[in-house]
C-alpha cells in the first residue's frame, strides 16, 4: 500500500462539494465542515479506493464522487457514534454534539447523509452511458451499507429492548453486514468501472470489514491489567472498553462470549440480559468485572484469532487474481495490521 498517499486532493474535492449546496446556508456549513474535519485522519476507506483504482487502472476522477463519498460517510456515522458512545472529544477535537447539543448535531448528521446522495445524483451519467451501469452498482451498494447500518443503531440502541428476541447468530449477522459493506463499496467500485475481478473484490472487501471489526473489537478487550478500575474510566488501549456492550451495540468478541459452550447456562442468560437492558452506573463497575471474566474464560480473543485464520485464507483466494503481487501482499499485511495473530 502506498505510504505516500496524500489526501488533500480528497479535502478539496469534499469543500468543493459542501461550498456548492451550503453556500446558502453558513452555520450548518460550519457544523458540516466541522464534522467532517475531526472525523477524517482515519481515512482507510477512501484510500482503499483509490489504491485498487490504481491496480485495476481506473482513472481517479471518474470515480471522485464515491471516494469522497466514502469518507463523508464515515464522517456523518461518526456524528452518531459519539453520542451513542458518550464520546467528549474526536481526534483531540471536541464532538459536534457537546458544541451543538444532541438534537442538533442528529440534524446535522441527517443532513450529511442528504448530501451524500445528492452528490452521487449531482454527478450521475446519462442511462445510455458507458458507465451507467458500473455508476449504479455503485450507488446501490452504498445504499445497502446505509440501510444495514441503520437498521443496526435502531435494533442496538434506539429500540435496545428489542434485542431480547434477537438471537447472537442474528447479532452476528448483522455486526458482520455493519462492518463489511462501507468496505465491500470500497473495494468493489473500481472493479464495476472495468468489469473486472468484481465478485473477487466484493467478497475481499465484505472480509476485510469482518477482520476489522474483529480486530476493533478484539482491542478493547486485548489487555486488561489486574488493577483495572471501572469507576476510574480507564479506558486507556490497556483497559476495557465497554461502550459496545452497556450501550447493546454488535461487538463480535462479545458475540463469542456470549455463544461460548464454555459459560453455564445461567451465566449465558446473566451476560445477554445485561447486554440488551439498561443498567445503573452503580452497577458498571460490578458487570464490567464479570464482562472481563466471562471473555477471558471463554478464550473470545484466541477463538477470534481462529476466525481470522479462516478469513485470511478467503482473502488470500479473493486476492490470488490481481495482477500486481507487491501490492497483493502489502495489502495483506494492512488488512490484519495491529493485532497479534499468532
Amino acid at each position: 500500500m502506498n505510504q505516500n498517499f496524500n489526501p488533500q486532493i480528497i479535502d478539496d474535492r469534499v469543500q468543493k462539494e459542501i461550498d456548492y449546496f451550503l453556500s446558502d446556508q453558513p452555520e450548518l456549513k460550519a457544523d458540516v465542515e466541522y464534522s467532517y474535519k475531526i472525523a477524517i485522519p482515519d481515512r482507510p476507506k477512501a484510500y482503499l479506493m483509490i489504491e485498487f483504482a490504481k491496480v485495476l487502472g481506473v482513472d481517479t476522477e471518474k470515480i471522485m464522487p464515491f471516494i469522497i463519498t466514502a469518507d463523508m460517510m464515515m464522517a456523518a456515522a461518526m456524528n452518531d457514534d459519539d453520542i451513542i458512545d458518550d464520546n467528549d472529544e474526536r481526534c483531540e477535537k471536541p464532538s459536534l454534539w457537546k458544541i451543538k447539543g444532541i438534537n442538533s448535531t442528529i440534524m446535522v448528521t441527517g443532513y450529511m447523509y442528504g448530501l451524500i446522495f445528492s452528490i452521487l445524483k449531482k454527478y450521475r451519467p446519462e442511462t445510455n452511458s458507458v458507465d451507467f451501469d458500473a455508476y449504479q452498482k455503485s450507488e446501490n451498494l452504498l445504499l445497502d451499507y446505509f440501510r444495514v447500518m441503520h437498521i443496526g443503531q435502531y435494533r442496538t440502541t434506539v429500540s435496545a429492548n428489542s434485542l431480547i428476541d434477537f438471537t447472537l447468530d442474528n447479532l452476528e449477522k448483522l455486526a458482520e453486514q455493519k462492518a463489511s459493506l462501507l468496505f465491500q463499496y470500497c473495494s468493489a467500485v473500481p472493479a464495476y468501472f472495468v468489469n473486472k475481478y468484481v465478485k473477487e473484490l466484493e467478497g475481499f472487501g465484505y472480509q476485510l470489514g469482518i477482520v476489522r471489526q474483529y480486530v476493533s473489537d478484539a482491542q478493547d478487550f486485548l489487555e486488561v491489567p489486574p488493577e483495572y478500575d471501572y469507576n476510574k474510566k480507564d479506558v486507556s488501549k490497556k483497559g476495557a472498553r465497554m461502550e459496545d456492550f452497556f450501550t447493546h451495540q454488535p461487538n463480535l468478541i462479545l458475540i463469542i462470549t456470549g455463544k461460548s459452550k464454555e459459560l453455564s447456562e445461567e451465566e449465558r442468560k446473566w451476560f445477554y440480559n445485561n447486554w440488551t437492558k439498561n443498567v445503573s452506573e452503580e452497577n458498571k463497575a460490578d458487570i464490567t468485572k464479570k464482562v472481563v471474566a466471562m471473555i477471558a474464560k471463554t478464550r473470545a480473543i484466541e477463538e477470534s484469532k481462529i476466525v481470522l485464520k479462516k478469513i485470511k485464507e478467503k482473502i488470500q483466494l479473493y486476492l490470488s487474481v490481481l495482477p500486481d503481487e507487491d501490492f497483493k501482499e502489502n495489502l495483506l499485511k494492512w488488512t490484519f495490521r495491529s493485532f497479534p495473530m499468532d
